[in-house]
């Protein structure tokens, strides 16, 4: 009958003191899980790797702009490649830009110098690796 609850005050706050205690170990394990995520996080981290910077000069630009075929300087052999819409591109003026259309790879244009930074990325579960374009350099 006569429970006996204790109190306490916290900041002009009545609080009971258990609930104060369970408030203090939550915070504290809420603490410790977001500082393991964190080193977790930091630890798995991306890789980075330097592109190949390979020059050339563009057979021919599909229909879509979004795929080419390129010959490498001092080759004969043409290979294709994937143009993602978000990547880096320099204009003949220098500026760099990301939005798309890229302005030297008109759909079905051929013919212009560029300079490609390639990257080869690793296969992963169903998904192919091979040779990625990270960007390209429109010559004069």
């Amino acid at each position: 009958m006569g429970e006996s609850v204790q109190y306490l005050s916290l900041m002009g706050v009545v609080v009971e003191s258990v609930r104060l205690a369970r408030f203090i170990l939550i915070a504290i394990a809420g603490l410790a899980l977001i500082g393991i995520g964190f080193v977790l996080g930091t630890i798995r981290g991306s890789s980075t790797v330097a592109p190949q910077v390979v020059s050339g000069k563009v057979t021919k630009v599909g229909i879509d702009g979004n795929e080419f075929a390129f010959v490498q300087n001092g080759s004969h052999s043409a290979v294709s490649f994937g143009l993602s819409s978000s990547i880096e591109w320099r204009d003949i003026q220098g500026s760099w830009s990301d939005s798309s259309p890229i302005a030297c790879m008109r759909p079905l244009s051929s013919g212009q110098d560029v300079t490609l930074g390639v990257v080869t990325v690793k296969p992963t579960n169903s998904a192919p690796g091979g040779p990625s374009v990270v960007w390209l350099k429109c010559s004069p």
